[in-house]
């Protein structure tokens, strides 16, 4: 029992004598000893030691040593070749020349195992004024060195004048449009595609797809009576986008640009197309191609109607009406 007392006595003693083995260096500078009259300086308080320690620098407000404080603390510890190094700093500054003492100040360590205080020595600093050649005599007050304007700095200003530059160039372009009488945006007009020649185009590709010929006699009608009905829309102003067959029939029954022949083959067209889309029936080849024929010829009746004579052409001659009138009824009767 006594020997295990004996060990714990003896390493107790060599804990404790190998913490207060542990160097602790500390103390307080000014970044240097001179400064002019209403310069800061910073005054530092510092600590440096081989193990991490727990400190209280001292806290100072207002003035010390005759010198007023500016600002701080601003406390700050890193390790550096195996020391731990803790600062804190406060910016002073003194608008009088002559030698202030900083007076000495207490660091605390809240650890056990250490005295409790550490106190710094006294340090002082020699706060001077310009020195003035009285030989010179009064001189004029130096101008500031030119500092070159940098990019960021020209930005702001850069932005107002191309914002300003846009703002004058659009009043100046509105303020023109409306003094000549134009439209502030200009609008592009559409030439409107006169609607035989609408009919012809749409005519011309039905025939070349083919349709009826692969057998989609039903998409077929169904394009062919939209090509018809669009163009009676266009040209005589009918609503037959909406109308059925016999609204359709009686529609032209009042419009003088459509004769009995034409209105019989439009009336037979229809019938058959809505057999073909609602009856699934099955025409002809030959009955095909006539409607597709026929109803172009008759597009182009309707719209012979329309057309202003030539110069010399407006009083065609008897022999010449007959053969015209011949013609076309020929071919509404051979559709």
């Amino acid at each position: 029992m006594q020997r295990r007392v004996i060990v714990l006595l003896i390493a107790l003693f060599a804990s404790v004598s190998w913490a207060r083995a542990q160097q602790i260096e500390y103390g307080v500078r000014f970044d240097s000893v001179h400064m002019l009259i209403g310069d800061h300086q910073n005054l530092t308080f510092m600590v440096r030691s081989d193990i991490p320690l727990s400190l209280k620098f001292p806290v100072l407000e207002g003035e010390i040593g005759g010198m007023e404080i500016v600002s701080g603390p601003v406390s700050d510890s890193v390790k550096e070749d195996n020391k731990y190094i803790y600062s804190q700093v406060y910016k002073v500054t003194a608008f009088d020349t002559g030698i202030y003492v900083i007076p000495p100040q207490s660091i605390l360590i809240a650890q056990e195992g250490y005295d409790n205080a550490m106190t710094t020595d006294s340090i002082m600093i020699a706060v001077n004024t310009l020195v003035i050649d009285n030989e010179k005599g009064i001189v004029d007050i130096e101008a500031p060195l030119p500092n070159p304007v940098t990019f960021r700095e020209a930005l702001p200003y850069i932005i107002i004048i191309l914002i300003g530059l846009a703002f004058i160039s659009g009043a100046t372009y509105i303020i023109i449009r409306l003094l000549n009488g134009k439209p502030i945006m200009p609008v592009r007009k559409m030439v409107p595609v006169p609607p035989y020649d609408v009919a012809v185009r749409a005519i011309q590709q039905l025939d070349e797809s083919g349709l009826w010929q692969a057998g989609n006699e039903k998409r077929f009608y169904s394009e062919l009576t939209d090509i018809l009905r669009e163009y009676l829309d266009g040209e005589l102003d009918l609503a037959c986008m909406e109308s059925t067959t016999p609204q359709i029939i009686r529609y032209l029954s009042y419009s003088d640009k459509v004769d009995e022949r034409s209105r019989e083959f439009i009336s037979d067209m229809l019938q058959c197309a809505d057999l073909v889309k609602f009856a699934k029936m099955m025409p002809l080849q030959d009955e095909n191609r006539n409607y597709l024929k026929g109803t172009m010829t008759v597009i182009d009746k309707i719209h012979a109607n329309f057309v202003i004579p030539a110069e010399g052409d407006q009083n065609p001659t008897q022999e010449e009406s007959e053969h015209n009138v011949d013609k076309e009824s020929k071919e509404v009767e051979n559709v």
